[in-house]
């Protein structure tokens, strides 16, 4: 199969893969099935498991937003390395500057220079994780419980997300709710963007 991008012409090669996946240059001849998301509470168990699908599925989701509270700075720079989100929230303004020097020192370790680190706009607070949820994109995983995970919902849908995944403690009208244990399922049941 061959599929052309202006001047450049890309030809994907049969290889060994699994029969239900779509390899990268497979969703580069297929406009809009890549979907786009935030997530929302990044070490909560649901985030965890929206993590662990998004890095098992590359071809079909990209990171747009991610938060977490910043408790553990090398582990949410790992994750904004792996998924190179465009916009990152830590709700521990004080989390922010160890942050900063752990993804540089992950970076150093890995032999990285700059121009292989993807820049990442960083928004820190109390209003980080409704900062990020209002980024428009194609599904919201809210992690989060109580007033921080409703308002978060809610930003989200002010933004137009279609489709916003919350779990069974945050369901309203607009809202769906899941769990760690049906995510993949929720997600990958989901219609591809613009059908």
């Amino acid at each position: 199969m061959a599929c052309s991008f202006g001047l450049a012409t890309v030809r994907v090669l049969p290889g060994p893969r699994a029969p239900d996946t779509v390899g990268a240059a497979g969703s580069l001849c297929h406009p809009g099935s890549v979907r786009t998301g935030v997530i929302i509470g990044a070490s909560t168990p649901l985030g965890q498991a929206a993590l662990a699908l998004v890095a098992s599925r590359r071809a079909d989701f990209l990171v747009d937003g991610l938060t977490d509270d910043g408790a553990e700075p090398r582990q949410l720079a790992e994750l904004c390395l792996e998924f190179t989100p465009l916009r990152l929230g830590i709700t521990d303004d004080y989390a922010v500057g160890r942050f900063w020097g752990e993804r540089e020192d992950i970076s150093i370790d890995r032999g990285l220079v700059d121009w292989e680190v993807a820049d990442v706009d960083v928004v820190a607070g109390p209003s980080a994780a409704v900062e990020v949820a209002g980024v428009a994109s194609d599904i919201a995983v809210i992690g989060l419980t109580g007033d921080s995970g409703n308002a978060a919902a809610a930003a989200a849908l002010a933004a137009g997300t279609p489709v916003v995944l919350v779990p069974v403690e945050l369901a309203a009208d607009g809202l769906r709710t899941t769990s760690e244990a049906s995510i993949v399922d929720d997600l990958m049941g989901l219609p591809a963007p613009g059908r």
